[in-house]
């Protein structure tokens, strides 16, 4: 059961997300990301049986695409699904490169990416990379080292979802997020906000975490007033 923010909340705040909110059931398979489903979900069948039958070769797949449109996500619930269909561990490699990218030295990323590569290509594992459009900058050495290996797989481009798709896509987010919003407070974003699912994320959160520890109800006032915050144009 999701949490009504539209009554007002007690001062406690109490972690009530869903747990597995990042698997399978809560991803809302729009028109920008057909393809990479398409492709993960047959390279991941066909590793399953390559596996039992002790003939499983080395692939690579390269999810590319600007953010929110939906690569973390997919990337963890094909994740979720190969332990949940029992898959031996380490089979399947998959690799945030954009979180890689904003935690460490490039130098580091770069190196550890080759490593793993290396190795899921000696044992003939599936290798699941994602990495934002606009690749980040790296010295031509590094860059070398990285999108020589990128290239030579399978790369799968990733697009956000048409605006006809985007509620769909928030609905999902906030069921992930156990919030119930308004629809004049969905509507309201919906005018003031990118039709970008990170947009509407990274905002909910806000608007959830002021919810709590304000002990108040999300309604267009509170809504409008994180926004103000974060400094949109209303």
């Amino acid at each position: 059961m999701s949490r009504d923010l539209t009554t007002p909340v007690g001062q406690l705040a109490l972690d009530l997300r869903i747990p597995n909110a990042d698997s399978w059931e809560y991803f809302v398979v729009h028109s920008g990301v057909v393809d990479a489903v398409r492709a993960l979900e047959h390279a991941l069948g066909e590793l399953e049986r390559n596996v039992d039958s002790g003939s499983a070769r080395f692939r690579q797949i390269v999810l590319e695409g600007g953010e929110g449109t939906g690569k973390s996500h997919l990337l963890r619930a094909i994740e979720m699904r190969a332990k949940a269909n029992r898959l031996p561990d380490g089979w399947l490699e998959v690799i945030d490169l954009n979180t890689e990218f904003s935690a460490r030295a490039a130098e580091d990323v770069v190196a550890s990416f080759v490593s793993r590569y290396e190795a899921a290509q000696k044992i003939g594992a599936l290798l699941l990379v994602e990495i934002n459009s606009p690749a980040p900058a790296l010295d031509p050495e590094l860059s070398k080292h990285l999108f020589s290996r990128l290239r030579a797989g399978e790369i799968v481009e990733t697009t956000l979802p048409s605006e006809s798709e985007v509620r769909a896509v928030v609905a999902s987010v906030m069921e992930r997020m156990n919030l119930r919003l308004p629809e004049s407070a969905i509507t309201y974003l919906e005018t003031r906000l990118p039709l970008n699912p990170r947009s509407f994320t990274e905002l909910l959160r806000v608007v959830d975490e002021v919810s709590l520890r304000e002990g108040r109800r999300i309604g267009r006032q509170l809504v409008g007033r994180v926004l103000r915050s974060k400094g949109q144009e209303l």
